[in-house]
């Protein structure tokens, strides 16, 4: 049985190989050269596979159907780009916002630092002051004593 099945499949196979190099241009002479493969006497078996059947048929795409894939291809994206520049301009709001904040921010702060530092100034020179007699000179001492003249 093994054997009827395999000379099976080995003269589907020629057969099979002849048809594809008849159907073929430039090999036309080629396949009228070739002898065909001799019948064997022996019954055939029910379940032989068919090459020709088994193999997968594929459906022409014409060029129409291609063009509407195309651009059907062409709308999404543009549907999807326009998507994501309206998200990009979301975004740069957003980020436009937060910049303003902390620009105000910072003013604040640096306005809060500069009178920060011109108290701590007035609160130095005011201990100077106190320290030094509020500006007035000190007592000058009065002339000289006969004393100190020796």
């Amino acid at each position: 049985m093994k054997k009827t099945r395999s000379h099976l499949a080995v003269i589907a196979a020629v057969a099979s190989l002849s048809f594809l190099a008849a159907c073929s241009e430039g090999e036309d002479n080629a396949a009228a050269e070739m002898p065909a493969p001799a019948a064997e006497t022996q019954p055939a078996s029910p379940v032989a596979p068919d090459p020709v059947a088994s193999e997968p048929t594929v459906d022409p795409v014409t060029s129409e159907e291609l063009e509407a894939d195309a651009q059907e291809a062409k709308e999404d994206a543009q549907e999807k780009a326009d998507e994501l520049r309206a998200e990009a301009a979301e975004a740069g709001d957003a980020i436009k916002e937060k910049a303003e904040e902390l620009k105000d921010a910072a003013d604040r702060k640096a306005s809060e630092i500069g009178d920060a530092i011109k108290d701590g100034a007035a609160e130095a020179d005011a201990a100077i002051q106190d320290k030094v007699g509020n500006g007035t000179q000190p007592d000058a001492p009065a002339a000289p004593s006969e004393q100190s003249n020796p």
